[in-house]
């Protein structure tokens, strides 16, 4: 027997073997990742020269287009256009080697139109011997609407909670005010900020009163109860009043978080109350000559009403006896939600306050501040006795005043952000100057002349800055006291275009690094516009856009006039602006926290803003830090 050929034999045998059982595992691996890429949860895709070349399913599902489509199309084709820019040349410098975050967000459009918010995650691999780029796509649509709204909740809660007309105050567990709402400030009489930090000791009666009040809140929070009492205490100004107390634990699980407090002035309440208790004889005089409505209520019908209450509503005492408060509702609804609230908490505590809405009987309505007071413990169905207030006026008055207060505040932060913007931006030019005027005083005659005329021309350059500070202030002092003249006239836009263009690089000091470069497309037709109030708007944006790119680059300043309305675009690559800036960005001496040392006053788009107004148009803006910036003006044609 031939031993070594039937060995070479067997030995090919198990090597042909050994290779077919290689492939069949490469094809359970090959196939175990075409699954896996297919049935993920984030969407999968490799572009090459801007163009896709792979896809998983869920980017089909994200962009809403079949795979074999994409396949035929560049990436860049789907992206939102106000984000494309942005994102291109994110990809193209990471194509080019710069050091780049790997994460971006940005939106793209459907096959249907919709707006999809997405975030990329890219790699940079070797894809058939040549670069591309590997991304991983997340739809983060919902989770960018839930921040949204999130925002808009919380704003809301704010101004709810300051604006309120009771007194609410936030403590923390040391018994120290963190916060109070303007109501609260306005019961104690106390300053905005004259409370905080503060200890509510100083407004009780006495040290004992508040140690007794102290012990008993501590003890309803401990056990997760609300604390209800009316208790007397002192203003800052050491009068006394009657309040309604009502707190509980912020949290009832971690009592470090402190506790919140809602406070109503029961003064007028309390006295009345006093007074009756005092003398039963002089109830009837008393009651029928006051001017708060009162009630005696006995099972939920009333027993007897003053004078008071009848003429509120416009009835006679009698026919308001033997009634319960249902049609002086706008709706049943309304009225067994506010009567059971009210009953509940007179079982609860034996006193209620609310303020709510009755309807008279012509059909005209009031406002009224009820307040509610069992005089049976538990038992409000038996015997209560209900005052009426109206306080149709109060809230009228109060709307008045917190407007005619914001006014104020609005105000205060105009002067003192002028006081800031002119000490700070007059020192300069003004030391400018006094420097030349000082060196040509006492060096002039030995001077060259071209050291003569360099600081001649730093005056000058200096009293130019000036004076076109104090023509911005008193523009927007115009503007400010609804005395902007606005008088259009047709416009050559073309001209005016190339206008402005050169009259925004001569006057940015020092001389820009950017260039503008002028786009204006089919403005035929009359364009009627303010050409000074047009100065004003576009000399601005095109100076900012050269002051604030630093690093040089190219102003795009594009006119386009095919529809109805004029369309001014300002886009430069500079220094962008931060999201936080954005809201207040038209707002009187505003300016970007990343500025650093370009000088400026925070006028110049606030002019513009209200140029943009007078001619009934329309500006936006979209910018972000690194990014440089878009200004977008829609004019009338006129």
């Amino acid at each position: 027997i031939d031993w070594r050929g039937r060995g070479a034999t067997l030995g090919f045998l198990t090597d042909i073997s050994h290779r077919r059982a290689q492939e069949e595992a490469r094809a359970r691996s090959e196939e175990q990742y075409r699954r896996l890429v297919e049935n993920v949860s984030e969407g999968i895709m490799i572009v090459q020269d801007g163009r896709i070349v792979f896809a998983n399913p869920r980017v089909a599902q994200i962009l809403g287009h079949p795979i074999e489509v994409l396949m035929t199309q560049t990436f860049p084709r789907f992206i939102h256009p106000d984000d494309r820019a942005a994102a291109v040349e994110r990809a193209t410098r990471r194509l080019r080697g710069d050091t780049m975050d790997r994460h971006s967000a940005f939106r793209v459009v459907a096959a249907d139109g919709r707006v999809v918010w997405i975030e990329l995650s890219v790699v940079l691999i070797d894809w058939e011997g040549r670069g591309a780029s590997l991304s991983f796509v997340t739809d983060t649509s919902e989770r960018v609407a839930l921040q949204e709204r999130l925002k808009h909740t919380l704003r809301e809660r704010e101004t709810i909670l300051d604006n309120s007309i009771v007194g609410i105050a936030f403590l923390n567990t040391a018994g120290r005010l963190v916060w109070a709402n303007a109501a609260a400030h306005q019961m104690f009489r106390t300053p905005r900020d004259g409370l905080a930090g503060q200890s509510m000791e100083p407004y009780y009666p006495s040290h004992e009163e508040y140690v007794r009040v102290g012990g008993e809140v501590a003890k309803a929070v401990a056990a997760g109860k609300t604390y209800r009492t009316e208790l007397p205490m002192r203003r800052a100004d050491g009068t006394a009043m009657w309040v309604h107390l009502s707190g509980k634990a912020v949290n009832p699980y971690d009592l470090s978080q402190g506790t919140v407090w809602s406070m109503l002035d029961i003064n007028e309440r309390k006295r009345l109350e006093e007074d009756l208790r005092r003398t039963t004889s002089q109830r009837e005089a008393i009651l029928q000559s006051t001017l708060v409505g009162i009630t005696y209520t006995v099972d939920r019908k009333r027993q007897w009403v003053n004078k008071r209450f009848a003429e509120m509503l416009g009835f006679e005492p009698a026919e308001l006896i033997g009634e319960d408060s249902r049609r002086h509702f706008p709706d049943a609804q309304r009225w067994r939600a506010i009567a059971d609230d009210a009953y509940q908490a007179l079982t609860s505590h034996g006193s209620h306050v609310t303020e709510c809405e009755l309807i008279r009987r012509d059909g005209t309505s009031i406002w009224v501040e009820v307040h509610g007071s069992c005089l049976e413990q538990g038992h409000p169905e038996r015997r209560a006795i209900w005052t009426y207030l109206d306080v149709t006026e109060r809230r009228r008055a109060a709307e008045e005043m917190r407007l005619s207060l914001e006014r104020q505040r609005e105000l205060a932060s105009l002067k003192s952000r002028f006081v800031s913007m002119t000490s700070h931006e007059f020192r300069t030019p003004l030391a400018a100057i006094l420097s030349s005027a000082e060196l040509l005083k006492d060096y002039g005659d030995r001077l060259p002349a071209a050291e003569r005329i360099e600081l001649i021309d730093i005056v000058r350059s200096s009293v130019r800055r000036m004076t076109a500070m104090i023509e911005n202030v008193l523009t927007i002092g115009r503007a400010e006291a609804d005395r902007l003249e606005f008088a259009p006239r047709p416009v050559d836009l073309v001209a005016l275009a190339q206008k402005f263009a050169v009259e925004a690089t001569r006057a940015v000091d020092p001389a820009p690094t950017a260039t503008i470069r002028t786009a204006v497309t089919d403005v035929g037709g009359c364009a009627c516009l303010d050409e000074a109030l047009l100065g004003h708007i576009l000399g601005n944006l095109l100076s900012n856009a050269l002051k604030y790119s630093p690093g040089g680059g190219t102003v795009t300043f594009e006119v386009d006039g095919r529809s109805d309305e004029i369309e001014f675009r300002v886009v430069d690559e500079g220094i962008g602006i931060p999201a936080e800036d954005l809201p207040a960005l038209f707002q009187t001496f505003h300016r970007g926290r990343n500025v650093g040392g370009i000088t400026g006053t925070g006028l110049g788009l606030a002019i513009v803003d209200r140029a943009v107004r007078a001619h009934g148009g329309r500006v936006s803006v979209d910018s972000a830090p690194g990014r440089g910036s878009r200004f977008t003006v829609v004019l009338p044609r006129g």
